[in-house]
């Protein structure tokens, strides 16, 4: 009986893993290490340093790696065979499952007033800034966590595993790992262990559902527009909590 084995890679395959794995250290931990520094200090001096200058980064050293290391050229990105609604179809049954949770759970588990309590210094408790933020997280956040998470550190993610035969589910795996980090951060400022848990699990399932998306279409406005439907019902449930 024979076993069969995988070719060792070539030096140019080596190569593109080793620019892989240091452009995912320096992107990848960055989104949870600027929610701890700002769980620690939210309304401080360096929390709002941390949180500036962490999409400060974010956006410019993905770009900057794609100009000046890999001397590639942008793209806008288009979807093609379909992907947009494939996209808006995923977004709607995620959205259905977390109201349902919410409705079967949620009501049970979150104290609205604490809610309440946490988000007033911020001034989320006025509409019309409830409103801003609203906007602001699903047209410019959600669209940047998909350029970060899905254009950047889910195709090195691929690099990195590039000629395993676990390349793509190893991309998907570490990209929603890396998206469920400074999420847990952020959700446990807020929640007890249940609530954060099960939500934690959520976000895992969805990063990597979209990083699917990513991967199968090449395009970051299939996983974004499934991301911004996600989101809409989010705030919808927390401006339940708030101003219900």
């Amino acid at each position: 009986m024979t076993t069969s084995t995988l070719p060792a890679p070539s030096p140019r395959t080596q190569l593109t893993r080793r620019h892989a794995f240091l452009a995912l250290l320096l992107v990848a931990p960055i989104p949870s290490l600027a929610s701890l520094v700002g769980s620690l200090s939210p309304e401080g001096a360096w929390g709002v340093a941390a949180w500036m200058g962490s999409k400060a980064w974010l956006l410019a050293l993905p770009l900057l790696w794609k100009l000046l290391v890999e001397r590639r050229s942008l793209s806008a990105s288009r979807p093609k065979e379909g992907g947009l609604g494939v996209g808006v179809a995923l977004g709607m049954a995620i959205a259905a499952i977390i109201v349902g949770a919410y409705l079967l759970l949620g009501r049970l588990w979150i104290d609205p007033t604490v809610i309440r309590a946490a988000v007033e210094p911020f001034g989320l408790t006025k509409p019309h800034v409830y409103l801003g933020a609203v906007a602001y997280w699903v047209l410019f956040n959600s669209l940047m966590e998909e350029y970060v998470f899905r254009w950047f550190i889910a195709s090195k993610a691929e690099e990195l595993f590039a000629g395993s035969r676990f390349a793509t589910v190893g991309a998907i795996a570490l990209s929603a790992l890396c998206f469920t980090g400074h999420h847990i951060i952020a959700l446990s400022s807020y929640f007890d262990w249940r609530i954060t848990l099960i939500s934690s699990v959520g976000v895992f399932v969805g990063g990597g559902l979209w990083s699917a998306l990513y991967l199968k279409y090449r395009s970051i406005w299939v996983p974004y527009i499934s991301h911004a439907i996600v989101d809409v019902a989010v705030f919808a449930i927390g401006a339940v909590l708030i101003f219900g």
